[in-house]
């Protein structure tokens, strides 16, 4: 793999769709197999964590290089790097809470889930926790959206199901 490849590209997987950020705004290319569109910047924001996160399980390196790497290459704004990177801080740091919590509500114990809707899970928690500006309704709404764009047909009702007893 040369430098210019993220590890998440080379993946095949239908739960993975491409998105790139486009010179002058944050772009997200639609799926083939889906016509769900990201339509605001934080949702496409949260995008590139969802995609910084997966790649961090399956590669084993630090999320927070990953994210860097990701949206380094574009022109954005300070304010929207640090939302990212705070998040992605405290996922890090709390990231085994994080999975008890998720595991405590499961009612199948052991379940595997799926890696891209663990990771939506797991953003909606942290911003929970630690983003005290938006309310439950709305951190369950945005990763109902990312469930709906990067998983399978039943992940906006699974993630909503999971969130809604967790928030």
């Amino acid at each position: 793999m040369d430098g210019n490849n993220n590890l998440i590209d080379l993946i095949p997987s239908k739960l993975l769709k491409n998105y790139s950020l486009g010179d002058d705004e944050l772009k997200v290319i639609s799926s083939t197999s889906k016509n769900h569109k990201l339509k605001h910047n934080k949702t496409k924001f949260r995008a590139i964590i969802i995609q910084s996160l997966y790649e961090s399980e399956i590669s084993g390196k630090n999320p927070l290089d990953i994210l860097r790497r990701n949206y380094k290459k574009k022109e954005t704004a300070k304010k929207d790097a640090d939302f990212m990177e705070f998040l992605v801080s405290n996922f890090i740091n709390e990231k085994q809470m994080i999975n008890d919590k998720i595991n405590s509500k499961l009612k199948r114990k052991n379940l595997e889930l799926f890696l891209i809707d663990k990771n939506i899970i797991q953003l909606a928690l942290i911003e929970s926790l630690f983003s005290k500006e938006l309310n439950k309704k709305i951190i369950i709404n945005e990763a109902v959206e990312l469930a709906k764009y990067f998983g399978q047909d039943s992940s906006p009702k699974f993630v909503n199901g999971v969130l809604s007893s967790l928030i």
